[in-house]
């Protein structure tokens, strides 16, 4: 990529529109509407699961968004999906829902917090 400069052309909403005051947690699917209804770009992050689920979310692990004490490498997506964010009525998303709530409204930036599943990411989205 040569033109780097859409990214001093626009708003970027790092983690999506996020705000705690308002009860909209970082990486969550309110924090993307807020977002997608702001016109921001969207930084966000994705982590692939245990069982190949890919999901959105910051953190290598649980604790910090969640208060479970748990790696998410060692996680299946069935085992978090509930799990509430920030003590919201939010929970960790999909990837896959993310991209059909944004759905080409907003440019986004996907920061891929893994490591050798990486090749996994590219042949699933290829």
């Amino acid at each position: 990529m040569k033109n780097l400069q859409f990214l001093t052309e626009n708003l970027i909403a790092h983690r999506g529109y996020h705000n705690m005051k308002a009860g909209i947690p970082e990486n969550s699917v309110g924090a993307f509407e807020k977002a997608i209804e702001n016109h921001y770009m969207i930084e966000l992050d994705v982590h692939i699961l245990k069982d190949n689920k890919i999901i959105v979310f910051h953190d290598d692990n649980l604790e910090r968004m969640t208060g479970v004490k748990k790696q998410l490498k060692n996680c299946t997506y069935e085992e978090i999906k509930d799990l509430k964010l920030n003590k919201t009525n939010y929970t960790i998303p999909l990837f896959e829902e993310v991209l059909k709530l944004i759905d080409g409204k907003v440019p986004i930036l996907i920061e891929l917090k893994t490591d050798v599943k990486v090749r996994k990411i590219r042949r699933r989205f290829n």
